[in-house]
């Protein structure tokens, strides 16, 4: 359990089975701001830095929880899992890596439930390069208690 000020956040590690897809699972405490969004921030050990949002158009207290799943190139594996020290409302979350994609593909996967399936939200992924130079934002819209899917390619 890792302390930050006033928050507390529970964090837990689960190596998936060989033959499933390598990757960690987290769960987390995200936290949000007023515009009511979760962002991890994770580091590949391929160098690669993708940065996973939504921006969920309700309160934060509406969100029952957010599911991230980042499908990446075979081989990679999870260096670390960060949150922006901004967040300020916890809403439960959890992230997931599968190594499955080839070259330089990655895919994300989101999936928030709410108990009013109305709700609005864009899904996002900034992804920057190992040598940093190249950093993309890629965003697609959903709703909650819906699949939302998001590729990415990176340039080499």
């Amino acid at each position: 359990m890792f302390t930050r000020g006033s928050s507390v956040r529970a964090t837990f590690a689960w190596l998936m089975l060989p033959g499933t897809g390598s990757g960690i699972f987290q769960a987390h405490e995200a936290r949000a701001a007023s515009a009511c969004r979760s962002d991890p921030i994770v580091l590949l050990s391929s160098g690669v830095k993708v940065q996973l949002y939504s921006d969920m158009y309700d309160a934060p207290a509406s969100i029952t929880n957010v599911a991230y799943v980042l499908h990446a190139p075979a081989g990679t594996t999870v260096v670390s899992v960060s949150y922006p020290s901004d967040m300020t409302t916890a809403i439960p979350e959890t992230f997931q890596l599968i190594a499955d994609e080839k070259d330089a593909k990655f895919e994300t996967t989101t999936f928030v439930s709410a108990p009013n399936g109305k709700i609005k939200m864009i899904t996002y992924a900034v992804a920057t390069a190992a040598t940093g130079a190249v950093s993309r934002t890629f965003k697609h819209p959903g709703k909650v208690n819906h699949l939302v899917k998001l590729g990415m390619k990176l340039p080499k």
